[in-house]
């Protein structure tokens, strides 16, 4: 509760803007900081259904039942050229993206 509550100040313009915030969470809120409300795109919809997926014990349980198996030997290799790989992919799009998801690219 505490980083949502400084988050608020963070964001905020002025305290009648945090005011107005506090406002919306806890009373129920109006339309006016339907800008802070994301719609969620394909690609936020995609990672969110990826996340979901691998927060369950199924990949672990597969990763363990492929490293058992005959192709298995280089396993341990395989999970850090996957991880190299998604890095690219994250720097790249975050890179390509007019857009700056860092906070503190604001000051």
């Amino acid at each position: 509760g505490v980083v949502f509550v400084g988050w608020v100040f963070f964001r905020s313009d002025s305290l009648a803007d945090a005011g107005s915030y506090f406002m919306s969470l806890f009373w129920g809120g109006s339309e006016t900081h339907s800008a802070a409300i994301v719609p969620l795109g394909n690609e936020s919809i995609l990672a969110l259904v990826i996340a979901v997926c691998f927060s369950t014990k199924y990949p672990a349980l597969l990763w363990e039942a492929f490293s058992r198996s005959k192709f298995g030997s280089g396993s341990q290799y395989l999970g850090y050229v996957g991880v190299l790989l998604l890095l690219a992919v994250c720097m790249t799009a975050v890179a390509s993206s007019a857009y700056s998801p860092f906070l503190y690219f604001r000051f």
